[in-house]
């Protein structure tokens, strides 16, 4: 089964996959959707512009695409908190940062911040995420936890390309951070 819908101008056929007997979600993946990314990072720019963004974070995930092209756009600095430290830089250039792991698995662990990226956040004021899509908050939780227990930095706001709800509209806030969607992705059923 598809649904076609219509992302920031772009008509999309979306697969939809059955989670469970109540609830179906229409998958999108963005990684290779240049007309969309495009248009997304543009727009995000502007916001990040607008809310006058030091920085922008992400994990590594398929959101690094929409993180790194809005950061450009912006011409912002870009710290993406990975799921392992890189074993060709040495171990001292990586710090370990609690409560990461797989949002879509389930699996808890940590993520890893490269030491000068880590000794840059001091510096960062208005701090924003910057991610694919918003549909459980799981993201925007754990990198928030992370800022604020391991950095002592607020997460400023959030921008997505698209929250993902059965509500007829978009959320405002979470975690109480503001939120920013390019659009929705409404639940099939």
């Amino acid at each position: 089964m598809k649904k076609m819908v219509n992302i920031i101008g772009f008509p999309r056929s979306l697969p939809v996959i059955k989670i469970n007997d109540t609830l179906s979600i229409s998958y999108y993946d963005c990684v290779e959707d240049t007309e969309v990314l495009s248009k997304a990072a543009e727009t995000i720019a502007a916001r990040l512009k607008a809310a006058a963004c030091g920085c922008v974070i992400t994990t590594e995930t398929k959101g690094v695409g929409i993180a790194t092209l809005s950061a450009a756009c912006a011409a912002l600095p870009l710290i993406v908190l990975r799921k392992n430290a890189t074993p060709i830089l040495p171990k001292d250039a990586w710090i370990e940062v609690d409560g990461g792991g797989s949002i879509t698995s389930g699996k808890r662990g940590g993520f890893y911040i490269r030491s000068d990226k880590a000794a840059a956040l001091a510096s960062y004021k208005n701090i924003w995420l910057v991610d694919d899509i918003y549909s459980t908050g799981e993201t925007l939780k754990t990198v928030k936890a992370a800022l604020q227990t391991q950095f002592d930095k607020p997460l400023s706001g959030a921008a997505f390309i698209l929250q993902e709800t059965a509500a007829p509209r978009c959320l405002d806030a979470a975690e109480g951070v503001p939120l920013y969607f390019c659009g929705r992705l409404p639940f099939p059923n």
